[in-house]
């Protein structure tokens, strides 16, 4: 196996909250105007597929729309709203579509945003960030090119897994996307600005944060720097182990769920932590009698507040979750069927 040396390779931040996309600082001369005629010109834009470094059917830029600032809704200032698609290998298998949105005043940054649940619906880039502090103006807003995609197939919201029959959809999903949105992503701007951008970065969180970690560990050379929030690895195992998570709290009529006790749904947390599984609530408990809990508050995005630990029913749940953590994942996947 060869080894490479990145010559820029993606710096993966795994944080709670991003603060600012904002570049400090930034004269008017770090900026670059969008020419007047260079929205009207991606019009038709055939984009060949040896531009895009993944096998397509190259792409074709559908629409190109200026966008005024003082068009209803409209938070991010004046841009061109650009979308198309990129055709398929096989005729037969579904296109990918994508909008990438170019600011009048373009800091020579982008920010391609990442998708959730199993994809489906484009990903505009018109809106926030994920987890983007209220405060904080939209990427578009600040300057930066925003970009997203389908995923490479259209389906319904939430987790519709029709698409995965075809093979080349779930390379999309499963790692492909992520570039190819990339690829035409720069074709388009080089065309309107007339250069490349300095620096390009992913953010996304849970599918989104798996396509964040498919942009550092896959296509380092791409990104300079990657968040990647609550990235959902393996959204299958995932389900099945909350499956499972709930048949252990409601067996033997819901001892350990406890309603005696009126706790609220969202209060209730399996964690496994340490090797063990713990159920946790905001102190103080009913009972006085229950073991504290040692917590490190100093993990970012911890909530610093006095957690204990439910007592008598919960640990043949908690034993019954654990086990299952220790099974390899083809026992879970049995357990679930049983």
């Amino acid at each position: 196996m060869r080894h490479l040396i990145w010559a820029r390779p993606a710096r993966i931040l795994m944080t709670a909250v991003l603060a600012s996309l904002a570049v400090p600082g930034l004269t008017q001369d770090a900026f670059t105007p969008l020419p007047p005629t260079a929205c009207a010109s991606l019009r038709g834009l055939s984009i060949p597929a040896l531009a895009i470094r993944l096998n397509t059917g190259g792409a074709l830029v559908q629409t190109a729309v200026p966008v005024s600032a003082s068009a209803t809704d409209n938070a991010n200032g004046d841009y061109c709203r650009v979308t198309g698609i990129v055709r398929p290998r096989n005729p037969g298998s579904p296109s990918m579509e994508f909008e990438v949105n170019l600011p009048l005043a373009w800091n020579r940054r982008v920010l391609q945003m990442g998708g959730g649940g199993y994809n489906g619906t484009l990903v505009t880039g018109l809106t926030g960030f994920t987890l983007q502090p209220a405060t904080v103006d939209n990427p578009l807003k600040q300057g930066f090119v925003t970009l997203g995609t389908d995923g490479g197939h259209k389906s319904a919201a939430g987790f519709d897994g029709s698409f995965a029959m075809d093979d080349e959809a779930l390379r999309n999903f499963g790692k492909e996307s992520v570039k190819k949105g990339h690829d035409v992503a720069i074709e388009i701007i080089k065309k309107a600005y007339g250069r490349a951008p300095e620096r390009f970065y992913f953010i996304g969180g849970s599918q989104g944060g798996h396509e964040a970690l498919d942009a550092a560990a896959r296509y380092p050379r791409d990104y300079d720097g990657v968040v990647a929030h609550y990235p959902a690895y393996n959204v299958t195992l995932l389900h099945l182990g909350s499956l499972n998570v709930g048949r252990a709290l409601y067996e033997g009529g819901g001892a350990a769920w406890n309603w005696q006790r009126a706790w609220a749904p969202a209060l209730l947390t399996a964690a496994v932590l340490a090797g063990g599984v713990y159920f946790f609530r905001p102190a103080p408990l009913p009972q006085p009698d229950a073991a504290a809990v040692s917590v490190d508050t100093t993990v970012p995005g911890w909530f610093e507040e006095t957690y204990s630990v439910m007592q008598p029913d919960e640990p043949r749940a908690a034993s019954a979750i654990r086990v299952l953590f220790e099974q390899p994942e083809e026992r879970v996947t049995e357990k679930v069927t049983e």
